[in-house]
């Protein structure tokens, strides 16, 4: 489903936004928490220097805890199996079967197109709960921007990286 809206998100990207779309799921805590540093709140903590100095209001360290809130709250049930019994849904189904208009009631979530219901998804969260106005053009060149700036942020991280590992081990 990630990979799926990863690339929703590039097919069709948002005009505000501040990175290019990338996810990386890590099983460890003490992973993610060093990876929440490195790539949250340290790009957070320069972009509210930068807001301050152009003279506007710094909102991105505030904006990053509720993000982390967010994913506090949703550890949970990412994390634990979870198992829904299906017998009501094919109780329904087998009674829909006998309509004149059955055919138009899919209940069978394995015929599903996730990909055409992900992009519906990212396009109506775009347009009606982020307001947004379609500037597909505009969007598209700040994505271009923002990915040759990822790829050239991680290139850096791994020299850090590697540079680090040096110093120590030498």
């Amino acid at each position: 489903m990630i990979k799926i809206y990863l690339e929703c998100s590039i097919e069709s990207p948002m005009n505000d936004v501040l990175w290019y779309p990338y996810c990386k799921v890590v099983e460890s805590k003490f992973l993610y928490d060093i990876l929440n540093i490195f790539l949250h709140v340290f790009p957070a903590f320069l972009m509210d220097i930068v807001l301050k100095l152009r003279g506007k209001k710094p909102m991105m360290m505030k904006f990053n805890m509720y993000y982390n809130q967010l994913l506090t709250t949703l550890t949970y049930f990412t994390t634990h199996e979870w198992t829904f019994r299906r017998d009501n849904v094919y109780k329904m189904a087998e009674d829909i079967k006998v309509l004149k208009d059955s055919s138009n009631v899919n209940l069978d979530l394995r015929d599903m197109d996730w990909k055409k219901y992900l992009t519906y998804y990212h396009m109506g969260l775009t347009k009606f709960i982020l307001k947004e106005k379609s500037d597909p053009v505009n969007a598209a060149r700040r994505l271009s921007l923002f990915y040759w700036i990822h790829k050239i942020t991680q290139i850096l991280g791994a020299v850090v990286l590697l540079a680090i590992i040096l110093f120590i081990t030498c």
